[in-house]
């Protein structure tokens, strides 16, 4: 992982940090995770919409598609990106103690607080969460919901939520193009990108880190007839993901020297 990203990183979450209410300047401390505690993963979500960079939101599948097999590669790209993720819990969080998914998902508590809701308007379900896709019994939360998040930290013991984020985005990289009315007739290959947002939630003070890391997959995506091979979504979204989880580990050390150094007041 280069220096770059890791101090885009840093001096974005610093940045944010400095300013308190009423446009006050107050430095943010710096994290060091293995004094806050016990962590759990209570929220991990892709966004369903996979769209070229700088158009408009994926309309979803249409009257005769069936919802399940228009996601089912995007369900898979979830599927590895979690996983992969679950296994690197350890290494991106430090010494901090992570609980093992399992006591999250299999606990009915938390199943019951995080199942979504649909709320319909003119035909749309437009709750929090509608737009995310989740998988393997972990639920979207939003971090909005802090009576939600309270009641969570609370039934699984622990000190810190985590809250995870994806959307994922796809650019040209190289082909030609012919536009004919609305027939799209490009041709070549396109990179992926996902932004994994990352917050960590402490019951009494809220959410105290929400940091977003973006990188590109290393394979291209084939586009034919300005369509793109979701088939391709699962290896794009792992290779781009493992770079983001690069760039945690590379973040959480970063905060943990800084925190072990004298703070200015």
């Amino acid at each position: 992982m280069s220096k770059s990203v890791v101090a885009t990183a840093l001096i974005t979450s610093l940045f944010l940090g400095l300013w308190g209410c009423g446009g006050t300047i107050t430095k943010k401390p710096p994290i060091n995770l293995e004094s806050k505690g016990k962590l759990a993963l209570v929220s991990y979500s892709l966004n369903n919409s996979i769209v070229e960079k700088g158009k408009k939101s994926d309309s979803g599948p249409g009257l005769l598609q069936k919802k399940e097999k228009y996601f089912e590669d995007h369900i898979e790209a979830l599927e590895g990106i979690l996983d992969d993720f679950l296994n690197n819990m350890n290494d991106v969080f430090g010494n901090a103690p992570v609980i093992d998914i399992a006591s999250v998902t299999d606990n009915e508590t938390y199943q019951n607080l995080t199942k979504h809701i649909p709320k319909k308007m003119m035909g749309k379900d437009v709750a929090p969460g509608a737009d995310k896709l989740i998988v393997k019994g972990v639920n979207y939360v939003s971090k909005a919901d802090t009576e939600k998040l309270d009641k969570l930290a609370q039934e699984l013991g622990v000190d810190l939520l985590v809250l995870v984020e994806n959307q994922a985005e796809y650019s040209m990289s190289g082909g030609v193009g012919l536009k004919m009315g609305s027939l799209s007739l490009r041709g070549g290959a396109a990179t992926l990108t996902l932004k994994t947002n990352l917050s960590l939630y402490e019951p009494g003070q809220g959410i105290i880190l929400n940091e977003s890391f973006s990188n590109d997959s290393e394979e291209k995506i084939p586009i034919a007839q300005g369509h793109v091979n979701t088939k391709h979504y699962p290896k794009c979204l792992l290779s781009a993901g493992k770079k983001n989880i690069d760039a945690m580990k590379n973040f959480f050390v970063e905060q943990k020297n800084l925190s072990q150094q004298p703070q200015q007041p």
